[in-house]
């Protein structure tokens, strides 16, 4: 396989024949690219070496499980990290969720002032857990950008802002982030897990 320049998680057969995807992490693999290749070429090779146990998406219904995320040609963010940023950011479950992810205030000066040491540490914590699900929320992604320059010195708005966020995946529980690619090359994915 032949590594592209500008994004390392692109390869390339040698031949030009096949394009995969990979994301890494620690040992675990998620791969998709074409089902001949995947099937003949690159796991007998992975097992040669390794270890490995698989799963695939090949026909609609199937799923496989990633880094604690199911995958279904969809992504969908698992519930129990949406009631732990509501436990600590003290949004109540039965509280009106919001309709978008952005706040007014986002654009206006903060001149509000600096949370407690106790309220700093709950900051960060939410911003850490929205950063981690950040690729799953990309309409979120401007909102949790602006919510992380505030990790050093959080301030009551950084605050209300990250409530209001955290407010409104509560409400789309439902919906889901399609990864379906319609290119050529890509058509028909599989996915793999080790």
């Amino acid at each position: 396989m032949v590594q592209c320049s500008a994004s390392p998680n692109l390869l390339r057969s040698v031949d030009s024949s096949c394009y995969i995807i990979i994301l890494l992490h620690m040992d675990d693999m998620l791969i998709c690219g074409k089902a001949d290749f995947i099937d003949n070429r690159l796991i007998p090779m992975l097992k040669q070496h390794h270890k490995v146990s698989s799963s695939f998406i090949r026909e609609e219904g199937d799923e496989i499980s990633f880094l604690k995320r199911t995958h279904l040609l969809t992504i969908s963010t698992h519930h129990r990290h949406i009631e732990q940023l509501l436990q600590i950011t003290g949004v109540k479950p039965t509280s009106r969720p919001k309709r978008v992810p952005g706040h007014p205030l986002l654009d206006e000066k903060d001149d509000t002032e600096a949370l407690n040491p106790e309220e700093s540490s709950h900051y960060c914590s939410c911003v850490g857990f929205l950063l981690y699900l950040a690729t799953d929320l990309p309409h979120c992604q401007g909102t949790i950008r602006w919510l992380s320059t505030g990790v050093a010195t959080p301030t009551l708005r950084k605050k209300d802002v990250s409530r209001h966020l955290v407010s409104y995946p509560h409400g789309t529980k439902g919906n889901l982030l399609v990864c379906w690619c319609s290119q050529p090359m890509f058509r028909g994915p599989r996915f793999f897990a080790s």
